[in-house]
């Protein structure tokens, strides 16, 4: 296997816009370098974690100009980028042009686009590879020797922007261990079916040794729905920020339940959604994240179906399905 890294930079953000929107998690805030709070509210853009390897192109949808004005529309603030480890590092059997350098620069420059509108961008790993596979899914946790490559060297590409986040892992789901095991295997890597796993403290500092001072997002366990011992097991760092999913068939998919996730640091709710293509659930996913004063954004800004995607747009220029009908009338009222 042939991996050649090479370093990317941003442009089409200026430095001073860029220091100006830079995010610092203080408290259960995260603020801007002037000290005003930013609640982040936004939608995933689906399409760069899997297309790459399916071998038809790297982004889903239009030209990324067509792209943003439906995004406009709604009056988001923030994106999320969902990545492939295999793509990203590139990977000899995967096509050049969806591949490595290719791949990674078409992220940077669709990054910078979407900054340069004053959004700002959540990246996250998203799709991951066991063994020496290729990344064609979510793996139950990271691979111990690629995914600190990764984050290596995501973070020397966007390290100059604090206005990028960084999602470190998207739906870690470890199986039948005692809590504490898998919480600390969670935090400090183990091996699972004789492979070596990393821990989300082996990938904070991944980030870190680049010199990175980007916001660092975490999640937890059971597909990033469970947070019930992301504090007595976080990693160490003063840049993190909870990094949490809710679907309406999840098991913590109530206010009852979202009340116990801690918040002595900021939480983002990087997805949530409905599968019933209606938008009681994310209504009341949007009332709670208001009184709480969490971020939130929908999945998923693609044109699939309300049920299965759970897609937010019958059309690209932002016509809602039902289930995104609700989400747009929330985004429009948010401030």
């Amino acid at each position: 296997m042939k991996r050649a890294l090479l370093v990317v930079f941003m442009a089409g953000c200026s430095p001073a816009a860029s220091l100006k929107s830079a995010l610092t998690a203080r408290g259960n805030r995260l603020t801007t370098p002037d000290g005003a709070s930013v609640v982040l509210r936004g939608v995933n853009l689906s399409g760069s974690e899997f297309r790459c390897i399916k071998g038809d192109g790297i982004f889903e949808g239009p030209e990324v100009e067509t792209l943003a004005a439906g995004l406009s529309s709604w009056n988001i603030n923030a994106v999320r980028i969902p990545l492939n480890e295999s793509c990203w590092l590139g990977d000899e059997r995967l096509r050049l042009e969806a591949s490595g350098s290719i791949y990674r620069d078409a992220i940077v420059k669709r990054v910078a686009y979407l900054r340069a509108q004053g959004w700002y961008v959540i990246v996250d790993l998203h799709w991951s590879a066991v063994g020496s596979a290729l990344a064609t899914g979510i793996a139950p946790m990271p691979h111990a020797s690629r995914a600190p490559e990764f984050w290596s060297s995501v973070a020397t590409a966007f390290r100059s922007d604090g206005g990028v986040l960084f999602d470190l892992y998207n739906e870690p789901h470890i199986g039948p261990l005692p809590v504490a095991d898998a919480w600390r295997c969670w935090r400090d890597g183990c091996t699972i079916e004789n492979v070596a796993v990393a821990g989300m403290q082996a990938l904070v500092g991944a980030v870190r040794r680049t010199g990175a001072r980007n916001v660092i997002l975490v999640s937890g366990l059971d597909w990033a729905n469970d947070v019930s011992q992301w504090t007595n097991y976080r990693p160490k760092d003063d840049q993190l920020a909870i990094s949490f999913h809710t679907y309406n068939f999840n098991r913590c998919n109530t206010a009852t339940c979202w009340n116990l996730i801690p918040r002595d640091v900021p939480v983002v709710i990087t997805e949530l959604g409905e599968n019933d293509c209606t938008s009681v659930f994310a209504k009341d996913v949007f009332a709670w994240a208001r009184a709480k004063g969490a971020s939130f954004l929908a999945w998923t800004w693609n044109r699939w179906d309300c049920k299965r995607g759970p897609a937010l747009i019958e059309q690209w220029d932002g016509t809602p399905t039902p289930y995104g009908q609700g989400v747009r009338d929330a985004l429009r009222s948010s401030r």
